[in-house]
C-alpha cells in the first residue's frame, strides 16, 4: 500500500472526533423532546470541534452535523456563545444557501421560538445575530427563492409563511430595546423586501391562492408584520438615524448625475420642500426608493417642468406627504383586509402606488397652475380623496372580475384622473363627510323632509288630476277596434272621489264637474252623453293597483310590397283599480309615461293605503331629486361664518330664519359656476 494513501495522524484524530461528536449529537436527537439538549460542556466541546473546519470547504456531512448541533445545543450556551461567534457567522454564511429549506426552518424556528419565550433575557446577543442575518439577507433571500419555486397548493407553503412571520415577529420584538440599531436593521430589511420582490410575491400568492388557510396566514403572519414595520419607521425621526440620513444624501447626489443646472434648480425650491426635522424614516425610505428607480415618464415631465415651467413641483414634500397618507390609509383599513383582499396589494406594493399617485399629483400641479404653499396643501388634500375613490372602484368590481385583473383596473383609474375629476371627487367626499357629521341631527330632518316631499308631489299630482285626464276605456292594441273608447277621469271637488265617464272620442273642449257629474257642452257629443253616466269611485275604496305593460307593432310608411316597411313598437300600460277584496273597480289603458306618472302615481299617492313602493321610476326620481336638492340648500351654510356645531342641535328651538345666512344666499351665483 502506498504511503500517500495512509491517513495522517491528524486525519485519524479528526475522523475519530467527528464520529464522537456525531454520535453525541445524534444520541440527543433520538431522545424524547424534554431531554434532547446537550449540556453546556457538551455544547462547548461540539462548538470547539465544529469551528475548526474551514468555512469555505465544509463537506455535506459536516454541514448536516452543524445544523443538528444548532438544534441540540444548550439554550443558554447557544444564546450566550454560539449566535455571537464570528466563526459561526462565517460557517452559516457559507452553508445556509446549500441547506435544505426544511432544515433551515427547523433550526431557526426553534431558535426564534426559544428567544420569544423570554425576549428580555438575551436581547443583546440576539440583536447581534439578527444584524448578521439581516446584513447578509440570508433568511429572506432563501425564503423568497423557496416561495417562488414551491407549488401554490403545497402544504409546505403554509410552513414557509409561518416561518417568515416568526422571523419578522422576532425582529419587531426588539424595537423598544435598541431603537437606533433597530432603525438601521429595519431600514435595510425594508430596502431588501423591495429588491427581492418580497411584496410582489406575497401579493400574488394571496390573490392566486384558493387555500383559505394560506390566505389567513398571509394576513396574520405577513401583512400585520409589514404594517408593524411601517409603524416603527413612521414613529422614528430621520434625525435619530444617521445611516438613513447619509443614504438619502447619497441617493440625491446620484440622482442628479452631475447635472449642476438641475441641482441648482432643486436648491431654489427649498422653500417648497419639507424640513428634514419633520420627516420620519418611513417617509425618507420611500423618497430613497422612488429616487433609486423613478418612473421614466414622471422623471421626464418633472425635469421639463423644473427647467422650463414657471412653478416648480415640490418633489420631496410630495413624496413624503403621499407616503404619510398611504400609511394612514393602511392603518384605517387594516381590519378590512379579510373582506377586501385587494387592500393587501395596496399595503404590500406601497412603492408602486406611491409612484402612480406622484404622477397624478404632478399632473394636477401643472393643470391647476399651483405655485404657493397654500396651493401645495390644497393639492395634497386630494390624496386621501383619490385613495378612497379607488377603494370604492375596487369594491364595486371585487367578486365580479378575476383578482389578477384588479391591477389593470387600478392603472386605468389612475390614468383617467385629471385636476377636474379630482376636484369633483373631493366635492362628493366633502358633502358625504358633512352629512356623516350631521347624521344625528339629520335623522329627524330626513323624516320631516321625506314627508314634506311626499306631500308636495302628492299635491302636485292632485292639481293635475283635478284638471282631468283622458285614458282609454278599451284596449287600444285590439285590432278589431278601429277607434277605442275613452274615459275622462277627474278628482271631485272634495278630493274624496274619482269621477269617470266614457266617451266615444275625445271632446273638443275639456269636460268639467257639476256636483258629482262630468258634463261636456260639446254639441257633437250630446247623444253619447245621454247613454253615458258618471261613475263615482271613492278613493278610500281603492286598495290595490295592478299595472301591466302591453304593446303592439304598428306599420309606418307605404304599405307597398316593393318597399321595406318599418315597424314601431307602441307601448301602453293596462291598469286595474281593485277594492280590498280584489274586486275590479275600473280598468283603463294609459298611452304615455307622463300619464302613468300623473294618473297612476297620483292615485297611489292619494290612496290612504301604503302603496308608495309601486310608484313609477320617474316619480321616485323626482322625489329623490327634491330630497337631494333640499339637502344641498341646507348645506349652503357650510361656508358661512356661523358655527353650526354651536347653533344647530337637536334641542334648539331656533327657526329657519336664524339658520340661513342671507349674505351667503345672495352670493351663491358668485361662488358657483354653471355649465
Amino acid at each position: 500500500m502506498s504511503s500517500s494513501n495512509i491517513p495522517s495522524k491528524n486525519e485519524i484524530n479528526d475522523t475519530v472526533s467527528f464520529q464522537n461528536i456525531s454520535k453525541l449529537i445524534q444520541s440527543k436527537r433520538r431522545l424524547p423532546f424534554v431531554n434532547d439538549k446537550l449540556s453546556w460542556v457538551e455544547s462547548s466541546k461540539c462548538l470547539q470541534y465544529l469551528t475548526t473546519i474551514d468555512p469555505d470547504k465544509i463537506p455535506s456531512t459536516r454541514r448536516e452535523l452543524f445544523m443538528s448541533f444548532l438544534v441540540c445545543s444548550d439554550i443558554s450556551f447557544e444564546f450566550e456563545v454560539v449566535i455571537t461567534d464570528k466563526k459561526v457567522h462565517s460557517i452559516l454564511y457559507n452553508i445556509l444557501p446549500q441547506c435544505d429549506f426544511t432544515t433551515i426552518i427547523t433550526v431557526f424556528r426553534a431558535m426564534f421560538s426559544q428567544f420569544l419565550n423570554d425576549p428580555t433575557r438575551y436581547r443583546e446577543e440576539f440583536l447581534q445575530f439578527l444584524e448578521f442575518l439581516n446584513k447578509k439577507h440570508l433568511l429572506l433571500n432563501i425564503s423568497m427563492y423557496y416561495l417562488e419555486t414551491i407549488a401554490i397548493d403545497d402544504p409546505k407553503l403554509t410552513e414557509c409563511l409561518n416561518f417568515l412571520g416568526l422571523y419578522l415577529t422576532t425582529i419587531l420584538s426588539l424595537t423598544e430595546y435598541r431603537p437606533a440599531r433597530l432603525s438601521i436593521l429595519i431600514s435595510e430589511l425594508y430596502f431588501e423586501m423591495i429588491r427581492c420582490q418580497f411584496t410582489i410575491v406575497i401579493t400574488q400568492l394571496l390573490l392566486q391562492s384558493d387555500n383559505s388557510k394560506a390566505r389567513h396566514n398571509i394576513i396574520q403572519q405577513i401583512i400585520n408584520q409589514k404594517i408593524d414595520i411601517s409603524n416603527f419607521l413612521a414613529r422614528t425621526k430621520l434625525e435619530d438615524c444617521k445611516y438613513v440620513e447619509d443614504k438619502l444624501s447619497q441617493i440625491i447626489e446620484e440622482s442628479m448625475d452631475g447635472d449642476q443646472d438641475l441641482k441648482s434648480k432643486l436648491d431654489s425650491i427649498q422653500n417648497l420642500t419639507v424640513d428634514a426635522s419633520e420627516l420620519n424614516l418611513l417617509q425618507v425610505l420611500d423618497v430613497i426608493v422612488f429616487l433609486k428607480e423613478p418612473d421614466l415618464t414622471f422623471k421626464r415631465i418633472f425635469i421639463e417642468h423644473l427647467l422650463f415651467g414657471g412653478n416648480p413641483f415640490p418633489f420631496y414634500k410630495a413624496v413624503s406627504r403621499i407616503s404619510a397618507e398611504l400609511h394612514e390609509f393602511f392603518i384605517q383599513h387594516q381590519s378590512e383586509v379579510k373582506e377586501k383582499p385587494y387592500l393587501i396589494s395596496f399595503i404590500m406594493n406601497k412603492e408602486s402606488f406611491l409612484e402612480s399617485i406622484m404622477k397624478v399629483q404632478l399632473k394636477v400641479w401643472i393643470e391647476s397652475g399651483s405655485k404657493s404653499k397654500e396651493d401645495i396643501e390644497s393639492v395634497f388634500m386630494l390624496i386621501p380623496v383619490l385613495l378612497e375613490k379607488l377603494d370604492e372602484v375596487l369594491q364595486a368590481v371585487y367578486g365580479t372580475v378575476p383578482l389578477d385583473e384588479l391591477p389593470n383596473i387600478v392603472n386605468d383609474f389612475i390614468k383617467s384622473i385629471d385636476y377636474r375629476k379630482a376636484r369633483d371627487f373631493q366635492l362628493v367626499r366633502m358633502r358625504r363627510t358633512q352629512l356623516d357629521k350631521w347624521e344625528k341631527q339629520m335623522v329627524e330632518f330626513d323624516s320631516i323632509l321625506l314627508n314634506q316631499v311626499h306631500d308636495f308631489v302628492k299635491n302636485q299630482r292632485l292639481i293635475r288630476l283635478q284638471k282631468g285626464v283622458w285614458v282609454y276605456s278599451q284596449n287600444p292594441t285590439d285590432t278589431l277596434l278601429k277607434v277605442p273608447k275613452l274615459y275622462f277621469t277627474i278628482i271631485s271637488d272634495n278630493q274624496s272621489n274619482l269621477l269617470v265617464r266614457e266617451f266615444e272620442t275625445k271632446t273638443e273642449t275639456q269636460p268639467y264637474v257639476e256636483g258629482m257629474k262630468i258634463v261636456s257642452r260639446t254639441a257633437t257629443h250630446i247623444q253619447p252623453l245621454q247613454q253615458s253616466v258618471t261613475l263615482v269611485i271613492p278613493l278610500n275604496c281603492i286598495s290595490h293597483f295592478e299595472s301591466k305593460d302591453v304593446s303592439v307593432k304598428s306599420q309606418l310608411g307605404n304599405s307597398s310590397t316593393k318597399l321595406v316597411n318599418l315597424g314601431q313598437i307602441v307601448g301602453y300600460t293596462k291598469v286595474k283599480l281593485l277594492d280590498k277584496n280584489r274586486k275590479r273597480l275600473l280598468k283603463v289603458y294609459l298611452d304615455t309615461k307622463e300619464k302613468k306618472s300623473i294618473w297612476l302615481d297620483g292615485l297611489q299617492l292619494l290612496s290612504p293605503y301604503d302603496v308608495k313602493e309601486n310608484l313609477s321610476a320617474d316619480t321616485k326620481k323626482q322625489q329623490n331629486d327634491l330630497i337631494s336638492l333640499r339637502k344641498d340648500v341646507q348645506m349652503v351654510n357650510l361656508h358661512t361664518r356661523i358655527d353650526l356645531d354651536a347653533t344647530v342641535g337637536l334641542g334648539d328651538d331656533d327657526d329657519d330664519d336664524e339658520f340661513y345666512d342671507l349674505d351667503t344666499l345672495m352670493n351663491l351665483p358668485i361662488h358657483n359656476y354653471y355649465e
